[in-house]
């Protein structure tokens, strides 16, 4: 008889299933869709509620990463003494929403936009199981090098290799998007898409079993 795991990751980012191995193997892969465009609006569109676009941000990526666990939830149940993990990145060039790429050109252009300036990454997570569930969500600065012939053919060289279409704001720190920071203030796994720590002692509350 198969073994039904306690955790279930709400994410097919390959680099979120290698964060969340850090801290245990036993877990399994589940996902539905969200409408992620229709969130990130619903968010945009209510800028005149929040203080400053940062507040706004993180409780937009605090929904995406809910939106996700919910899915899954109803997708599994009755979910019994399961936990769901979801998470979602964003990254915030002044008050402009960078998500993935639609295509290449998209990508190149959020590469260009985001050459010699600060941007903001924010990582969501939201846990949940049957009686209880609980969000957070982590933020990082990072600054890109300036555009310079290097920067360009960088770009060109990423984009056409497609590693660009799956990465908020186009690029992946732990690949060769790696070459465009220059430096970062914050947690380097928030930018990867899971800050492990904190996520490492949420679980701890839910799951201890499976963590040690």
């Amino acid at each position: 008889m198969q073994k039904t795991e306690k955790l279930i990751l709400a994410s097919k980012s390959p680099r979120r299933q290698e964060l969340l191995g850090m801290l245990t193997q036993e877990f399994t892969v589940v996902t539905a869709d969200v409408d992620e465009d229709g969130i990130c609006s619903k968010f945009t569109g209510q800028r005149d509620k929040f203080a400053d676009y940062t507040s706004l941000a993180g409780e937009m990526v605090r929904a995406l990463a809910a939106a996700k666990a919910t899915a899954v939830a109803t997708a599994v149940a009755p979910l019994a003494d399961r936990v769901i993990l979801a998470a979602d990145t964003i990254v915030v060039l002044d008050e402009e929403v960078l998500g993935k790429p639609h295509d290449k050109d998209e990508a190149r252009e959020m590469l260009y936009k985001l050459s010699g300036r600060d941007h903001q990454v924010f990582t969501g997570v939201h846990i949940l199981a049957e009686s209880r569930s609980e969000s957070f969500h982590a933020e990082a600065k990072v600054r890109f090098f300036p555009l310079d012939d290097f920067t360009r053919n960088l770009i060109d060289y990423y984009v056409a290799g497609g590693s660009s279409l799956d990465k908020a704001g186009g690029y992946g720190i732990q690949d060769e998007g790696a070459f465009f920071v220059h430096s970062i203030d914050g947690d380097f796994f928030t930018v990867m898409g899971l800050p492990v720590a904190e996520t490492a002692r949420r679980l701890y509350k839910y799951i201890p079993e499976v963590l040690f």
